[in-house]
């Protein structure tokens, strides 16, 4: 039959692992929105190729669109306030780290009273 501590402690190891990917999503959106400057730039560049280019027909014309695709996810991106995506990356971390201080709280005192 299982202590209480042994119960808490496999809740809390479910606990750590939904909070990890809370904070690595968290982690990946600022990671995101800190690169998207470089696929802007990107984009212009590959329009003004396109436009200095002088050439016409569909093909123009799908490469265009594909360049108004990527824009609109750059738009997305750099619509999303950036202090809130660092503070959800900082409290997602931070509850994560709790949780694991605690598991080791637990585990700890587990290891003495099984030692003693």
């Amino acid at each position: 039959m299982k202590t209480g501590d042994e119960i808490t402690l496999g809740a809390l190891r479910r606990e750590h692992a939904r909070m990890s990917k809370i904070a690595d999503k968290a982690k990946a959106e600022v990671d995101e929105h800190n690169g998207i400057t470089g696929e802007a730039f990107a984009i212009h560049r590959e329009f003004i190729e396109i436009v200095n280019a002088k050439d016409h027909g569909p093909h123009v014309i799908q490469q265009l669109d594909a360049l108004k695709r990527r824009r609109a996810r750059v738009d997305s991106i750099l619509a999303k306030d950036y202090l809130k995506l660092l503070d959800r990356q900082f409290e997602a971390e931070w509850e994560r780290n709790q949780v694991a201080q605690e598991i080791g709280t637990i585990e700890f005192r587990m290891s003495l009273r099984k030692s003693g």
